[in-house]
């Protein structure tokens, strides 16, 4: 049997990364909320369209995928003999996970399937990448389900995921954040570091700082109060953007100058998330902890 990886779009996985054949991809909607058109996230909405778009005035929407889509690329792996890993979009943030769970309750009720392993990531964007990533290296290296499965934990409970967006109008359109936090940033050039609580998924107002290089350094901070610099040093860290490639050099050369580490990847934030972060946002994933899984 062959363990195959099944992804949201909310992942925002490059598509140079993935052979469909290797991973899936279930795609959001996207709802452009003008005009109400509504997009398959991953194919048919490009990013650079969806930014433009944002910076004009249009407003988006997201509607999870339903639970139909997911059933669907479950049952086509399953017919082949595979086994599913699917790596869900934060439930925090997103109804995904659950639209996930119903797909495969289905399955389970109608051929008493138990092939199809869904798992919360409590992360997004770059952080559900990256997870992806690193699990599947781990199983082409030829673990059991069973490492896979705990390695996955393992990668779950590890994930960070560290936000500064450029204008929180878009996050409280979402209710993603209060009222109160959007008038309080939104004034004498405050910006907001955020990051996705572990515990409930969630995204969460941590600090702040007044100016863009003052909250860059709060993040690289912010990184080494759970990690270490050798811990940081030894692993791809993931810059990801919306539209803002100057914003993510820039807030690489910061972790570089303050943390040491090199190997920094740099991507885009994707529709799905992108269409409640808004332009101009910057979020950093990595590992708490990389090695002696399973010590």
């Amino acid at each position: 049997m062959t363990i195959k990886i099944v992804l949201d779009s909310g992942s925002d996985i490059p598509s140079t990364w993935i052979d469909q054949e290797i991973m899936k991809i279930v795609p959001l909607t996207v709802i452009d909320s003008n005009k109400g058109i509504e997009y398959k996230d991953y194919y048919d909405l490009s990013k650079e369209e969806l930014y433009k778009n944002m910076k004009e005035g249009t407003v988006y929407k997201t509607s999870q995928p339903s639970p139909e889509s997911f059933y669907e690329v479950f049952k086509e792996e399953i017919e082949k003999g595979n086994i599913v890993l699917c790596l869900a979009m934060s439930s925090g943030i997103s109804g995904t996970y659950q639209s996930a769970q119903i797909a495969y309750q289905k399955l389970k009720d109608e051929n008493n399937e138990d092939n199809v392993h869904i798992f919360d990531t409590k992360g997004a964007s770059g952080g559900v990448s990256l997870i992806a990533v690193q699990l599947q290296k781990y199983i082409d290296q030829g673990h059991s389900l069973e490492d896979v499965k705990k390695y996955a934990e393992f990668l779950i409970d590890n994930l960070n995921s560290l936000f500064c967006a450029e204008d929180l109008v878009y996050l409280y359109r979402g209710g993603r954040i209060s009222k109160a936090a959007k008038i309080v940033t939104g004034v004498l050039d405050i910006k907001p570091a955020m990051r996705i609580n572990k515990e409930n998924g969630k995204l969460e107002s941590y600090d702040k700082a007044r100016g863009e290089t003052k909250v860059y350094k709060l993040l690289a901070k912010m990184m080494l109060e759970d990690s270490t610099k050798e811990e940081l040093q030894k692993q791809e860290i993931y810059v990801y953007h919306s539209y803002s490639l100057e914003k993510a050099e820039k807030i690489k050369n910061i972790i570089e100058k303050e943390i040491g580490a090199s190997n920094i990847f740099v991507s885009d934030i994707g529709c799905t998330i992108g269409a409640h972060t808004g332009p101009g946002t910057i979020a950093i994933f990595y590992l708490t902890k990389t090695g002696n899984f399973g010590a």
